[in-house]
């Protein structure tokens, strides 16, 4: 069990784990002992992958899976997406997947700030069936741009009941460029773009996005 006294410098009261790392804080443990954060290069996404416990149905498509990418986007199924860090769009060919950005920017989870962050990627699932919600949310994430001082919380979560998806900006969520809205998968399904590779300014804010099923 993971002790909770913050103020030990053994925070499982067990040297030998090798977690001496304030959970709360540090970017090498993700908040547990044996959860490591990926090592991120910039330019080169990692990506969290998981199930969502329902099908989020949205322009065409069904999606029970997804990857959240560390430079803020969400890539719903298994396969296909963009990896740059520069939020181009519209996205095309093989780039393109179910794609939703609430702040896909150049983002950089190893960055350490001061003081340090959580840098790092939650998912929830909440409610029960047929309307549950479930939200991705990037915690304290730095921007790469060492002009930009603070790290940036935000949210995304996806309606079962009615295909909305909402978008929460808490703090830090201010960048010189960043890309925010909805692609659909294929040419052929409806695609939403939002404001596209510009300065965001975003604290305190939410808006939703009611997708056709």
């Amino acid at each position: 069990m993971v002790d909770h006294d913050w103020t030990r410098p053994s925070y499982d009261r067990n040297a030998a784990t090798g977690c001496e790392a304030n959970l709360p804080t540090s970017p090498t443990y993700c908040a547990a002992c044996g959860t490591v954060c990926p090592a991120v290069t910039n330019g080169v996404p990692a990506r969290t992958a998981g199930v969502i416990g329902f099908a989020f149905n949205a322009t065409g498509i069904s999606a029970t899976a997804f990857r959240a990418d560390t430079h803020g986007n969400l890539l719903l199924g298994t396969t296909g997406g963009s990896s740059s860090l520069t939020n181009a769009c519209p996205l095309t060919g093989t780039s393109r997947a179910f794609t939703i950005a609430p702040l896909w920017g150049d983002m950089n989870l190893n960055r350490v700030l001061t003081p340090a962050g959580r840098h790092r990627i939650c998912t929830v699932n909440t409610g029960s069936a047929p309307s549950r919600q479930w939200a991705v949310t990037w915690e304290e994430v730095p921007f790469y741009s060492s002009t930009i001082t603070t790290a940036a919380t935000f949210s995304a979560v996806m309606s079962e009941a009615t295909s909305a998806i909402t978008f929460q900006w808490a703090t830090g969520c201010v960048s010189t460029s960043a890309t925010i809205g909805v692609q659909g998968a294929t040419t052929a399904q409806s695609t939403t773009v939002g404001t596209c590779n510009v300065a965001q300014s975003l604290n305190g804010n939410q808006v939703t996005l009611t997708l056709v099923p």
